[in-house]
């Protein structure tokens, strides 16, 4: 464990250091020099990534999370799921929906809490109709929705001086027996 430590704090280390572009193929060197890159296991991995998401740099972050798919490590709704939630602390809806889709397309169930979270980094930014997509695409894929959810959407369409649309999300929460 302190091992593990360790390696997680040279990585950040020299995350730090990096200035101007920051591409897949410096985080990959940088993960097989101290992390031995396809040697990782996910509890290396989540060790990582949770320590990743206090630096506020959702792109290297990203990066991280595709890299370690790229070493064949299965990548989890966990391990997606922190990375959306340091994008929404970010306010990165740009990334968090980036981070969505690249799970959703390598076959990664994700669940309530990875979509809300993304919903909510897009709320943050008033982009009612990317949280109005997101709630469409949950419904499609049968993942269900809630308070977190609706209020996201509801806020962001509210943002948008979308005053119909927040009035008919309301109305499909009642309809759809979320909690309020």
């Amino acid at each position: 464990r302190l091992r593990l430590a360790s390696m997680v704090d040279q990585v950040l280390g020299e995350l730090n250091k990096f200035t101007g572009h920051v591409d897949k193929a410096r985080i990959r060197a940088l993960l097989q020099r101290h992390l031995g890159g396809d040697a990782l296991d996910s509890q290396q991995a989540m060790a990582l990534l949770s320590s990743m998401k206090t630096l506020e740099r959702t792109k290297e972050l990203a990066l991280v999370l595709r890299c370690l798919h790229d070493f064949g490590l299965e990548t989890n709704m966990y391990m997606a799921s922190v990375a959306i939630t340091a994008c929404k602390k970010c306010c990165d809806w740009a990334q968090a929906v980036q981070l969505l889709t690249d799970m959703v397309a390598q076959h990664v169930q994700m669940d309530t809490t990875a979509y809300s979270g993304t919903l909510c980094a897009c709320a943050k930014r008033g982009e009612w109709t990317q949280v109005l997509s997101l709630l469409s695409e949950m419904a499609a894929r049968e993942v269900e929705t809630d308070t977190i959810a609706y209020s996201a959407a509801v806020s962001s369409c509210a943002k948008g001086a979308e005053w119909t649309k927040a009035l008919g999300l309301l109305c499909g929460m009642a309809a759809n027996e979320v909690e309020r």
